[in-house]
């Protein structure tokens, strides 16, 4: 994975705020590492302290409401997430976001290639793949 982000050129580097419900590989095998729970009143001082290019839901099932969604908007940040159910619904129309497939979300947290989803930009400028870091929460 990293190799073929490098033969990109792309530095992308993820930072998880929360944790999975699954181990997955890290630092140093892969661009990633993953910060752990931490209180939903923190997160807004963690996502600015992150200091992240985009925030990343690379969600695979629908939720209702999406509470991290809430706080993302309110950074002011550019947002990327699977078009799935309040994802949908909360980023039409916003100005700095940009909804994908969800193969393509899973595609890019695995870091393999932006190609494959034609991702080089979002609407209204929202860098994904000439970023230096992502958020995903």
């Amino acid at each position: 994975m990293r190799a073929e982000a490098k033969a990109l050129g792309s530095p992308l580097v993820f930072r998880l705020l929360g944790s999975t419900t699954e181990p997955i590989p890290q630092s140093p095998d892969v661009p990633l590492t993953i910060h752990g729970q931490y209180v939903d009143a923190d997160l807004p001082l963690l996502i600015g302290a992150e200091k992240p290019d985009v925030i990343l839901f690379p969600a695979q099932v629908p939720e209702t409401y999406a509470y991290t969604l809430s706080v993302a908007l309110a950074s002011g940040l550019p947002i990327v997430a699977s078009a799935l159910g309040a994802f949908t619904e909360r980023l039409a129309g916003h100005p700095r976001s940009a909804t994908v497939a969800v193969e393509c979300a899973a595609f890019c947290v695995e870091c393999r290639t932006a190609r494959r989803c034609r991702i080089v930009r979002a609407p209204r400028g929202a860098a994904i793949v000439d970023s230096r870091s992502v958020a995903t929460t």
